[in-house]
C-alpha cells in the first residue's frame, strides 16, 4: 500500500512527537533505546531512569521508582548523576541514618562548612534517588537548611526550602505530624529569604497564600514584622526586632542590617541638618551600633564629618553620604539563592 510508506517507510515507524525509531538490531538493546529516548521515554518495569539533573524518574510508590541502594560506606562525596545509578553507589536508609548521626557529631566537633555541604548534598541525593519521603527526610533537609542560614549560604538554603515545601505538602496529605512539626519555622525563613533577595513580587504572592492560622504563628508574625519594618523604613522597629531575634534569625537579619543602616543614615542626615550638630550617641541608637568607635568609623567611611574627639556629628559640614563597603557585601545577596540542582 503506497500511502502507508509515507508514515512508516523503511526508516521504521514514527514514535511520539513524530520522531522515527529504527527497529531493534543486534547492536541495539531495549535498554539502550530507553536511554536514547531521554525524558520522553518511559522506563520499563524495574528500571530507574535519571534525568539531566540527576533525579530518578517515576511516580512515588510505582514499580519504576523502587530503587534500594546497597552501599555501606557512611561518607560519600556528592557527584552529579549523568547515567543510571548502580545500587552499589547508593546508600540504603539504614546507612543514611548512620551517616546523618555521623555528620551531626562532626559538626559538633567543628567540621568545616565545605565538608558538611558536600556530605549533606550527597545524603539528600541518595534519599531522592530512592524516593524516601519520611520524617527522617524532613529532618535531614531542615538540619542542613539551618546550617546554610547560619553560614548565610542562600543558594543552599533555597534548594533545601524548595524541597521542604514538597515534603510538608506530602506530610499534610499523609496526616503525619512529625513531617510538618517545623512547618511554621521554615515558613518564616522563606519570607525572610524573599526579603533578603529583594523578590518583591514573590513576597507579595507568598503573603497572599498564607492561611489565617499561619499568620497567627509567632515565628511567621515575627518575620512579617521584620518585612514591614524594612519595606516601610521603620528603623526603630527593625532595631528592636534585630536585637530580640534568635541567633538563627539574627544571621539573616545581619544581611539586611547594612541596607537599613545606610537608608536610615541618608534620611537622617537630611532630617537633622537644621540642627547643625548632634551627639554621636544618638546615631549609635539610630544605626544600631553598640560601640562608639564602630559608629564613628562607619560615619567617617560614609563621608559624614565628625568633631576631633568623635563625639559630635557635624551635619552642617556633611554634603553627601557615601555607600559603605558593608553595603556592597550585603547587595551580593540581592537576587541570590539561585537553585543549582535539587539536592
Amino acid at each position: 500500500h503506497v500511502s502507508g510508506m509515507s508514515s512508516r517507510g523503511r526508516g521504521g515507524r514514527r514514535g511520539r512527537g513524530g520522531r522515527r525509531w529504527r527497529s531493534r538490531n543486534r547492536h541495539s538493546s531495549s535498554k539502550d533505546k530507553t536511554w536514547r529516548r531521554g525524558a520522553t521515554s518511559r522506563p520499563s518495569h524495574g528500571e530507574t531512569r535519571v534525568d539531566s539533573k540527576g533525579r530518578v524518574a517515576g511516580e512515588a510508590g510505582s514499580a519504576s521508582s523502587q530503587f534500594v541502594g546497597t552501599m555501606q560506606e557512611l561518607e560519600k562525596s556528592y557527584f552529579r548523576l549523568t547515567r543510571k545509578p548502580k545500587p552499589s553507589e547508593v546508600r540504603p536508609l539504614a546507612v543514611l541514618q548512620k551517616t546523618f548521626e555521623l555528620l551531626r557529631r562532626k559538626r559538633a566537633e567543628g567540621a568545616g562548612y565545605e565538608y558538611l555541604s558536600d556530605q549533606y548534598k550527597s545524603l539528600r541525593q541518595d534519599l531522592m534517588i530512592q524516593d524516601i519521603k519520611s520524617p527522617f527526610t524532613v529532618l535531614v533537609y531542615e538540619t542542613f537548611a539551618r546550617i546554610a542560614i547560619e553560614i548565610t549560604d542562600l543558594s543552599e538554603f533555597n534548594q533545601c526550602q524548595a524541597r521542604l515545601k514538597e515534603l510538608y505538602a506530602e506530610g499534610r496529605d499523609r496526616r503525619e505530624p512529625e513531617m510538618v512539626k517545623n512547618y511554621h519555622e521554615f515558613l518564616s525563613y522563606r519570607l525572610l529569604y524573599l526579603l533578603v533577595t529583594s523578590r518583591s513580587m514573590e513576597m507579595m504572592e507568598f503573603l497572599r497564600s498564607l492561611a489565617p492560622k499561619d499568620r497567627k504563628d509567632k515565628q511567621v508574625r515575627f518575620a512579617m514584622d521584620v518585612m514591614i519594618a524594612v519595606t516601610q523604613g521603620h528603623y526603630h522597629a527593625f532595631n528592636r526586632l534585630y536585637n530580640g531575634a534568635t541567633p538563627l534569625v539574627g544571621s539573616v537579619l545581619k544581611i539586611i542590617l547594612p541596607r537599613v543602616r545606610y537608608r536610615t543614615l541618608a534620611k537622617g542626615i537630611k532630617a537633622f541638618r537644621p540642627m547643625r550638630t548632634t551627639k554621636i550617641e544618638m546615631w549609635m541608637r539610630i544605626l544600631n551600633f553598640p560601640k562608639q568607635d564602630e559608629c564613628a568609623a562607619y560615619l567617617a567611611e560614609c563621608g559624614v564629618s565628625l568633631s576631633k574627639d568623635h563625639k559630635e556629628v557635624l551635619l552642617n559640614q556633611t554634603k553627601n553620604v557615601k555607600r559603605p563597603k558593608e553595603l556592597a557585601q550585603a547587595n551580593k545577596h540581592n537576587g541570590g539563592g539561585v537553585v543549582h540542582g535539587l539536592f
